[in-house]
């Protein structure tokens, strides 16, 4: 399963209830979220860019993308 993902902010993102901090790097990207049994995959335009433990195991409501993608550094 993948879900698509827009990186606040503050560099943070939200997926199946969980919080998942990438940095402020990648604020405003639109990410994808692989969703596997134990771990999140998080990639952008193909490139992986980190994996997380997935420790809360919660039902994914929400498939796209949603927020503001040009945040001024």
């Amino acid at each position: 399963l993948h879900v698509t993902r827009v990186v606040s902010s503050q560099g943070a993102l939200m997926v199946a209830g969980v919080k998942i901090h990438l940095g402020h790097v990648h604020r405003g990207k639109v990410v994808t979220v692989i969703i596997e049994d134990s771990q999140f995959r998080i990639l952008h335009d193909g490139t992986q860019l980190s994996t997380h433990p997935r420790t809360v195991i919660k039902e994914v409501t929400r498939r796209s993308a949603s927020g503001h993608i040009n945040y001024k550094i």
